[in-house]
C-alpha cells in the first residue's frame, strides 16, 4: 500500500480492516498434517538396554494376529531375563491395523506401551498416526532414546517390506502408506539421536538391501535384515533373552544381539522347507566396501558418457543374456523379472563383463590377453570379497542351492512397464552415485527402441521349430517352449513354459514336442520354469489355495527338481504380491490349479481348474505324478522369447 492512500483511509477505515483480517484468520480452517518431532523427558531411570519396536500392524495383525503372537514372545523373554523390569525395556508404537488383537491394544487404535518383565504398561493413546511418514518414525525415536535412557539402544521396523523401489511398511490406516528408504534416512536425520543405535532390524520382507546399509551410515552400528520374503511368523523373539547380556571388553553388545537374531531364526525354520535368509552387517563397514564398489563400477561410467558407445552396448546385451543367472528375489515370483538381484552376483558379473570387452575377443584376443583378463577378473573378485566379508559379517539361508550373499541391490528390468517411474524413484535415495550412473545408462539402454522381426514357427510331428537368421540369434537372451491345452469348448491355456530348447547356430531354434507333464491327483499343473541351475531347476505353478478352513488366495507353488528329488518337491506356497507369508502344503489344505488363457481382448486371464484337496499326505496327497495327453490334437506348441532388451515375443499360432 502506498503513502497516498494511507493519507486518505481514515481511522474507522482501518479499524473495519483490520476486524475483516482478524475475522479471516479466527474463522479460516488450516488442517494439520502430520507429527511435531518433540524432545521427552525420562519416564523411567537408566536402565541396561531399550529396544524400540515400530510396529505398522497393517493386514498381518486384524486378519492373522501376527503382531499379537509376536508382542507375547517378547513379553515372555524379557520376563526370564528381568523379572523386575529394571534393566531391559521394550518401547513399543503399534499403529496401521484396522484392529488388534493384542489383548493391550484391543480399546485402541494407535498407542504407545513398555514391556518389561514386569509386564505391559498401559497404552499411552496419542492420537492416529501416519506410520509412512518420516516425521512419525523419527518421533518414536525420540520417545524411546529420551523417555527410556539405557545404555544400549536397538530399533525394528515390524510389518511388510517392498525393498528398494517400495519401501518398508502398508499403514492399513493411511492407504497402505510406507516408508521410502529415503524417508527412512530423514526419519533418524530429524530425530535427537547424537550417537548411533547399536543395532536396527527390519522384521520385514525383502529390506536386506545394500542401499538401505549406505542410509544407516553413522546412525546404526549393526544392521539385521532379508534380502528374500520372509515367512507369516517372521522373527522368533526368543532372542530377546540376550538383551541383559553384559558385553565383555572387546565384544560389541550389538553384535552379540544380532547374532542372536540370526540362531533364533535359524533355528526357528530349520525343519521348513521355506526359502529364508537373514543377515548381520557391520555398517562401519561399507565406506570402504563401497570404494571398492567404484573401482569395479568406473569402467561403466566412463562408457557411459556416450549414451550408444558400441563397447557399453555389448556389456548390456550380454547382462540381460546372464539375467537369468543372477539369484532374484522378491517379484522373481511375478509375472516380470525379478529387480533386486544378489548384489556379490551382480558384481561379479559386472567385473567379468568389463574386463572380457575391454580384453577384445576373436583373432586379437591372445593367450597372454587372456590370462592378463583372468588376472584383473581375480584381483577385483578377491578385493571385493575381502570388503564384503567385513560387511557381512554372518548370514543364514534356507532352500538355496547357491547361498544369497545376505544383501541385494537394484537392477531394473525392460518387462516393467514402470520403468522409469522406479528408477525415477531410485534416483530419491541417497546411494552411490557411480552405481546411480550405472543404473541411470542401463535404463536408457532398455527404453531404447528396439524390436526384432520373427518368423511363425513350424512343426511336424515330434519338434517345433524357429528358423533365425544372424540379428535373430545375436538377440535372444532367453527362450523358452510353451504349450496350450485346448478344451473342446475352443478355450485354450497354458500348461507349461520351459527352457529345454536347443539354439542351433546353423539358425534355428528348436524343441521337443512334449506330451508328458506334471500335475497332481489326475490333474496337470501349469509349470512355468523360474530358473534352471547346474544343481536343479524351479518352476512356478500358480494356484488358489486354502489353509485349513481359511479364505482363498491366489500365488504360487514352488517345486524343485534335482537328482535327488527327480519327482519334484513342493518347497513353499508364496502368495501374489509382496507379503510376509509362505506356507508349507499341509494336511487339511486345498488348491485350485490355474492356467493363463491364451493373450485375448475380453477374457479372464485365468482358467481354473478342480479343487485338489491334501487328505492324506502319507497317501501321496501332496505328490507330483506325469500325466499322458493322449489326444495329442488338444496341445499347442509355440515359443516365449525374451530379447537383449527383455522385450517379450509370443510365437506360435495360439498363442498370439
Amino acid at each position: 500500500m502506498n503513502q497516498a492512500v494511507q493519507k486518505q483511509m481514515d481511522p474507522a477505515g482501518i479499524l473495519v480492516t483490520i476486524l475483516a483480517v482478524t475475522a479471516l484468520a479466527t474463522t479460516g480452517v488450516i488442517q494439520s498434517i502430520g507429527t511435531k518431532i518433540k524432545n521427552y523427558e525420562p519416564v523411567v531411570e537408566p536402565g541396561y538396554s531399550t529396544v524400540m519396536v515400530y510396529m505398522d500392524g497393517s493386514d498381518l495383525e486384524s486378519d492373522y494376529g501376527c503382531a499379537a503372537i509376536d508382542l507375547k514372545e517378547m513379553e515372555d523373554a524379557v520376563a526370564v531375563i528381568d523379572p523386575e523390569g529394571k534393566r531391559v525395556r521394550v518401547v513399543v508404537e503399534a499403529g496401521g491395523a484396522t484392529e488388534w488383537v493384542y489383548p493391550a491394544m484391543n480399546e485402541h487404535e494407535y498407542g504407545r506401551f513398555c514391556i518389561t518383565g514386569k509386564g505391559v504398561s498401559e497404552v499411552e493413546d496419542i492420537g492416529v498416526r501416519d506410520m509412512g511418514r518420516s516425521d512419525t518414525l523419527a518421533d518414536f525415536i525420540n520417545y524411546g532414546t529420551q523417555g527410556y535412557p539405557a545404555e544400549h539402544y536397538g530399533l525394528i521396523c515390524w510389518n511388510h517390506g517392498e525393498g528398494q523401489i517400495g519401501g518398508f511398511g502398508s499403514d492399513s490406516l493411511h492407504n497402505d502408506s510406507s516408508l521410502s528408504l529415503s524417508e527412512i534416512e530423514n526419519a533418524f536425520a530429524r530425530s535427537s539421536l547424537t550417537a548411533p543405535l547399536d543395532f536396527m532390524a527390519m522384521d520385514a520382507c525383502l529390506m536386506g538391501d545394500i542401499e538401505l546399509v549406505c542410509m544407516l551410515q553413522e546412525r546404526v552400528d549393526y544392521f539385521v535384515a532379508s534380502e528374500e520374503l520372509e515367512p507369516q511368523d517372521g522373527y522368533d523373539y526368543s532372542w530377546m533373552e540376550v538383551l541383559d547380556f553384559e558385553a565383555e571388553q572387546g565384544r560389541e553388545w550389538g553384535k552379540t544381539v544380532g547374532e542372536a537374531m540370526l540362531d533364533s531364526y535359524e533355528s526357528f525354520y530349520k525343519e521348513k522347507d521355506y526359502k529364508l535368509t537373514l543377515s548381520l552387517v557391520d555398517v562401519n563397514a561399507y565406506p570402504q566396501f563401497q570404494r571398492i564398489m567404484n573401482m569395479v563400477l568406473g569402467w561403466y561410467v566412463k562408457h557411459s558418457d556416450n549414451e550408444k558407445d558400441a563397447q557399453l552396448e555389448k556389456v548390456y546385451e550380454e547382462l540381460c543374456r546372464q539375467r537369468d543367472s543372477l539369484q532374484g528375489f522378491g517379484s522373481i515370483y511375478d509375472s516380470r523379472m525379478p529387480e533386486q538381484v544378489d548384489m556379490m552376483e551382480l558384481l561379479a558379473l559386472l567385473v567379468k563383463l568389463e574386463i572380457k570387452e575391454d580384453a577384445g575377443e576373436g583373432a586379437l584376443h591372445s593367450e597372454m590377453q587372456s590370462s592378463v583378463s583372468l588376472q584383473n577378473i581375480y584381483m577385483r573378485q578377491s578385493m571385493l570379497n575381502e570388503a564384503y566379508s567385513k560387511l557381512v559379517i554372518r548370514t543364514v539361508a534356507e532352500g538355496y542351492q547357491s547361498a544369497p550373499c545376505g544383501l541385494s541391490i537394484y537392477l531394473p528390468s525392460g518387462d516393467n512397464e514402470n520403468l522409469v517411474e522406479d528408477v525415477r524413484k531410485y534416483e530419491d535415495i541417497n546411494f552411490c552415485s557411480d552405481y546411480q550412473h550405472f543404473v541411470d545408462a542401463y535404463k536408457k539402454f532398455l527404453c531404447r527402441k528396439y524390436h526384432i522381426d520373427y518368423d511363425e514357427p513350424t512343426e511336424d510331428s515330434d519338434h517345433i521349430r524357429l528358423m533365425l537368421d544372424g540379428v535373430q540369434m545375436e538377440s535372444i537372451a532367453d527362450a523358452y517352449v510353451t504349450t496350450y491345452y485346448q478344451e473342446t469348448s475352443g478355450e485354450c491355456y497354458m500348461i507349461s513354459a520351459d527352457s529345454d530348447v536347443i539354439l542351433d547356430m546353423n539358425g534355428f531354434l528348436e524343441a521337443d514336442k512334449e506330451t508328458q507333464f506334471w500335475g497332481m491327483q489326475g490333474q496337470i499343473l501349469c509349470m512355468i520354469e523360474n530358473y534352471d541351475t547346474e544343481l536343479g531347476t524351479e518352476y512356478l505353478s500358480p494356484i488358489m489355495f486354502r489353509k485349513g478352513n481359511g479364505n482363498w488366495e491366489q500365488g504360487k507353488m514352488l517345486i524343485w527338481f534335482s537328482k535327488d528329488e527327480p519327482d519334484g518337491s513342493i518347497t513353499a506356497i508364496v502368495p501374489d504380491g509382496v507379503s510376509k507369508r509362505q506356507y508349507e502344503l499341509e494336511e487339511g489344505d486345498a488348491i485350485i490349479p490355474l492356467y493363463p488363457l491364451q493373450e485375448e481382448e475380453e477374457r479372464e486371464s485365468w482358467h481354473k481348474g478342480n479343487i485338489i484337496v491334501i487328505k492324506d499326505m502319507d497317501a501321496g496327497d501332496g505328490e507330483q505324478e506325469r500325466i499322458q495327453v493322449m489326444d495329442k490334437s488338444l496341445l499347442h506348441y509355440g515359443f516365449l522369447i525374451r530379447d537383449v532388451r527383455m522385450n517379450i515375443y509370443h510365437l506360435g499360432e495360439k498363442i498370439r
